[in-house]
């Protein structure tokens, strides 16, 4: 499948935030040392992003407990400031929906962001299988007073079966979709490719992010925009998605009773 036409003039200068972006050292398959870590935030900030939020796996391979990530969040903090990097960090996880049941409310606060009163997770969406359990944890975060945003919702062979069904359901239980860059760039696949597309084109999408992991997966956020512009979003709305959309997310949070007027 042939990628969109991209827009040939550059993003606008603007401050990204992401919301998805695997920068802590030394936890999973991100950067494995502090060095790797620094310049891999050093070219994220090259290309216009100001403030990224660290979301290390939290799931049975790597992270389990997440109470440890706030003290190794501000390990990075005093190392970004002490080269001049210049990012704002934040702290959060990408929860594995098979850990909500096995996490206190304290442990997954730890990890939350948002105001107190809209406070919101990042869920992992799975790549294989049906969403069922998916959905369950989701409503299983929502009944416990956490909104949702769902991580590549586009690389979800169960939420993107049947036209879209499962993420469809998902906005209309109140979650939010962060769609990766990579996806609308085809890095993941044709299906995840189309799928991507789809959400962004149609306007679902909150919010797109790197999902960067290191120089094998590079921050992506100005060539994501430029997708985004080629899905046929007008450009304002393409470079809400990298910007003001992440970052006002982050000052208000997910409701976790909000219900979006969206039917399957």
């Amino acid at each position: 499948m042939k990628s969109p036409p991209i827009a040939k003039t550059p993003c606008k200068a603007m401050h990204f935030t992401e919301l998805h972006f695997h920068l802590l050292p030394g936890v999973d398959d991100g950067p494995a040392d502090m060095e790797e870590a620094v310049e891999l935030a050093r070219t994220a900030r090259e290309e216009g992003t100001r403030t990224i939020v660290v979301t290390p796996h939290v799931r049975a391979e790597y992270v389990t407990d997440p109470a440890e990530l706030p003290d190794r969040a501000g390990s990075l903090r005093r190392e970004l400031a002490r080269e001049d990097v210049g990012i704002e960090v934040h702290v959060a996880a990408e929860l594995g929906h098979e850990m909500v049941a096995e996490l206190s409310d304290e442990a997954l606060d730890s990890v939350a962001l948002g105001p107190t009163a809209a406070r919101f997770l990042l869920m992992e969406a799975p790549f294989f299988g049906p969403a069922d359990g998916f959905h369950a944890a989701a409503e299983e975060l929502r009944s416990r007073g956490f909104g949702v945003l769902v991580a590549h919702p586009e690389r979800s062979a169960g939420l993107v079966a049947g036209g879209l069904a499962g993420v469809l359901e998902e906005l209309r239980r109140g979650s939010r979709l962060q769609v990766n860059a990579g996806s609308l760039l085809g890095a993941h696949g044709s299906e995840p490719a189309q799928a991507g597309r789809a959400i962004v084109g149609a306007g679902l999408a909150a919010a797109i992010a790197s999902d960067a992991h290191g120089t094998h997966r590079p921050p992506l956020l100005t060539r994501g925009v430029e997708a985004a512009i080629g899905c046929g979003l007008p450009s304002g709305s393409a470079h809400r998605l990298a910007s003001a959309g992440p970052a006002e997310l982050l000052l208000r949070g997910v409701p976790e009773a909000r219900l979006p007027a969206v039917s399957a």
